[in-house]
């Protein structure tokens, strides 16, 4: 397991500014990790960090969306892309890449009959999963996000 890979066990790491955004804690613990842009609407708590650098260098934001005093078992990753030219498909292939370098190797890979490419999936435990995929409505999106299968460990 290479240590980004079980670096992810304690929540993922913002290289540039050098703070960890633990797994289980709550809205209000997360929003004074690293300065953070927080949105509250109600309940709804949508808490962005970046863009940073994580996993070894990926450019990224981080953006959890937390209710009330729910725990934060996920996070929702959106790579940037370095190139003034959007591709999606080397966007896609890019973020894969850096993954791969972080992370080695995907644990599985799947075919999607809606999506152009496969989709990655790394498990840093048997709970714990990060996922690279092609999402289509109305146009292919790339999703990114890491998180915990098993919520009871959180609490």
């Amino acid at each position: 397991m290479t240590m980004a890979k079980q670096a992810l066990e304690d929540g993922v790491f913002l290289e540039e500014t050098g703070v960890l955004i633990p797994w289980g804690i709550t809205a209000a613990d997360a929003s004074v990790i690293g300065s953070p842009r927080v949105v509250q609407d109600g309940a709804r708590n949508d808490i962005l960090w970046g863009p940073e650098s994580i996993f070894c260098g990926l450019k990224a934001t981080v953006h959890a969306t937390l209710y009330g005093n729910q725990r934060l078992n996920r996070l929702e990753i959106a790579p940037t892309w370095p190139h003034a030219n959007y591709d999606l498909q080397a966007h896609y292939r890019f973020t894969r890449d850096r993954l791969i370098e972080a992370l080695g190797e995907p644990d599985e890979t799947s075919e999607d009959a809606l999506a152009s490419m496969p989709s990655y999936t790394w498990n840093a435990n048997r709970s714990l999963r990060l996922r690279l995929w092609l999402f289509d409505r109305f146009g292919e999106q790339l999703k990114l996000g890491v998180g915990y299968l098993d919520k009871s460990r959180l609490r």
